[in-house]
């Protein structure tokens, strides 16, 4: 039986208040970082893909010093990085005009952002997707605890599996990450998972924000 991956110390107590972001269009703010990774939530508004790419170039950019990064798209219509970066070292995910880029100099990196609903089924849908300690740990929190849960592990799950450019192709069952809800429950908190035969080993950090009047899931993700 394999020992769970040693954890960092949890810097910010869980229950802080959902931090709140006023944004005009086409401006931007990092709401993530793990060592030099970042996650930079992008006011796209209803922009074109070209436009929007463009624009969260040039925040990147300025948020990172690095005048080198050039995003560009595969013909799947998938983005990557232009040299000296690793291809997976941009992520994007778009969501009610907003755009979440996550970056890293050197690692593979994945984003996902989702928004609150009260339409969701968590229980019935996370018992079709999520590993069996997922569900039970769902199962047995009421509705609105298990709402909050259920996306924290579902922008998690997504960031993470993007870091293969194979996104949620294969499903959602890995990475399993019962063992680091409390971490994920915490915003900002950085959550450690060994390699599985799906990925390798990885980091990952949740928040949740408010902005455009919505309560809004962001997950970074970074290899190793």
């Amino acid at each position: 039986m394999s020992r769970p991956e040693p954890q960092p110390p949890i810097k910010e107590a869980p229950g802080n208040e959902t931090r709140r972001i006023v944004m005009a269009a086409g401006d931007a703010t990092t709401v993530l970082a793990i060592d030099s990774a970042v996650g930079v939530l992008v006011a796209t508004a209803e922009r074109g893909q070209a436009e929007r790419d463009a624009l969260v170039e040039s925040h990147l950019r300025a948020l990172t010093g690095r005048a080198d990064i050039d995003i560009e798209r595969r013909p799947s219509g998938r983005p990557r990085l232009a040299p000296p970066y690793l291809e997976l070292s941009i992520s994007l995910s778009r969501r009610d005009g907003l755009v979440l880029a996550a970056f890293s100099p050197d690692r593979r990196v994945g984003a996902d952002l989702e928004s609150y609903s009260l339409d969701l089924d968590v229980v019935s849908l996370s018992r079709d997707h999520y590993a069996p300690a997922e569900v039970k740990v769902i199962e047995d929190l009421d509705l609105a605890a298990a709402r909050d849960v259920f996306l924290r592990l579902w922008v998690a799950k997504e960031a993470a599996l993007k870091i293969t450019g194979r996104g949620i192709y294969d499903g959602l069952g890995e990475p399993d990450c019962a063992s680091v809800i409390d971490r994920l429950h915490c915003d900002g908190a950085i959550a450690v998972l060994p390699a599985s035969a799906r990925l390798p080993a990885l980091r990952l950090a949740v928040r949740t924000c408010r902005a455009h009047d919505a309560l809004i899931y962001c997950a970074l993700a970074v290899e190793g």
